[in-house]
């Protein structure tokens, strides 16, 4: 959900979305440019999921967990460059399977002065 494709952001940004999978989400990472990130306020490497969904749950009403697909990881901007960057969000069902949920390119801007 957030970022868009080609969104300023800056500082601690929170990124935003959700994913459902028939075989349960188990965990869902953010990776910038392919790697994984660390969410930063929570000091870990996946974000926060199950929040609520009813929007998700009115549009898919036959996955597990539509009524808490949604989810929430913080990105610290400030260690990454500021210029373009690649976010994958993958998912991670409870069979262990991985895959690329979606995809956006975004854009860092912490005004920086370089000399």
């Amino acid at each position: 959900d957030d970022p868009y494709n080609y969104k300023f952001v800056n500082g601690i940004f929170p990124v935003l979305g959700w994913a459902l999978d028939l075989d349960n989400v188990y965990r869902v990472r953010v990776k910038i440019d392919g790697f994984v990130q660390i969410d930063a306020v929570r000091n870990v490497d996946y974000a926060e999921y199950g929040l609520p969904s009813p929007d998700v749950a009115a549009v898919y009403a036959n996955y597990p967990q539509r009524g808490f697909a949604r989810w929430r990881f913080y990105l610290d901007t400030t260690k990454i460059s500021n210029s373009e960057h690649d976010l994958d969000v993958e998912v991670i069902d409870s069979r262990g399977n991985t895959r690329v949920a979606g995809t956006r390119r975004f854009l860092v801007n912490n005004n920086t002065l370089v000399r």
